[in-house]
């Protein structure tokens, strides 16, 4: 028997929006699904995606995460200027350990994910004619599983850094950060930008806006240098380079990877 055609088809479509929008933060896999199941039985049969992701909204504010990482790791000095925390490094023995171990846990999910695809197509199917009593019923489906990534990343990447100093000797830095479940999020959602430097400077100005062109999100921030004290001006040689770090998080919950950079002042 067909399934009615456009219950099934929104059902379906809200479901494979919940997965995507879950994967922007580093919850455990048994904890997204049963999330996502929990918002697809509170919705009704004609609700569209949009919808969908409004209440996983509204549930996920009632949540209290913990900051992801609890500590963070170490800066690691290289020979440029910026380096992208997160990925893995040429000569790193233990890289190809973690990408095994990345490519079996995106595995997983995405045969769960397709197990919560089915499970809400039965659960929306219906009959277009009533059967009577006690008569068996033979239905057929056809299920597809799209191939994993192969290395799961964080839901924004910093892709861009431009920076520039102005008259009064402050340095403005931009950041793009993009990524495709990083672009789901609408421009009135409020994200949070954590920037941090070395002694030696104060960060002032600092805003975070989308880039409706792009789907990304841009950071930009003034750097300002703390004037020297004495005991500072008197000893030889160039004062220590700043260090700036920065990331991106919603709701306590990190969403991209960490951007570094260390400059001259």
């Amino acid at each position: 028997m067909p399934s009615s055609p456009n219950h099934g088809d929104k059902r379906e479509a809200a479901g494979r929006r919940l997965l995507l929008y879950l994967q922007l933060f580093p919850l455990p896999v048994e904890h997204s699904l049963e999330l996502a199941l929990e918002v697809l039985r509170e919705l009704p049969e004609d609700a569209d995606p949009a919808e969908a992701v409004a209440r996983l909204q509204a549930r996920l504010r009632e949540l209290k995460p913990q900051p992801f990482p609890a500590v963070r790791p170490a800066l690691r000095r290289g020979p440029m200027p910026s380096q992208y925390l997160g990925r893995a490094r040429r000569g790193d023995k233990h890289a190809k350990a973690r990408s095994a171990s990345r490519r079996s846990q995106f595995l997983l999910l995405a045969f769960l994910a397709a197990l919560l695809v089915l499970t809400v197509q039965l659960s929306s199917w219906v009959p277009q004619t009533k059967q009577p009593a006690q008569q068996t019923l033979e239905s057929q489906y056809l299920t597809s599983l799209e191939p994993a990534q192969k290395q799961r990343r964080p839901a924004g990447i910093a892709v861009s850094t431009r920076t520039a100093t102005d008259k009064a000797g402050r340095r403005r830095f931009v950041i793009d950060f993009e990524g495709q479940a990083l672009s789901l999020l609408q421009a009135t959602t409020k994200l949070e930008a954590v920037v941090t430097c070395s002694p030696g400077a104060s960060i002032t100005e600092q805003s975070v806006i989308k880039n409706e062109r792009t789907g990304g999100w841009g950071l930009t921030f003034l750097v300002k240098a703390d004037p020297p004290s004495t005991l500072e001006s008197l000893l030889p040689g160039d004062p220590p380079p700043v260090e700036l770090r920065a990331f991106l998080r919603f709701n306590q919950i990190v969403l991209t990877e960490t951007w570094n950079y260390a400059f001259k002042p």
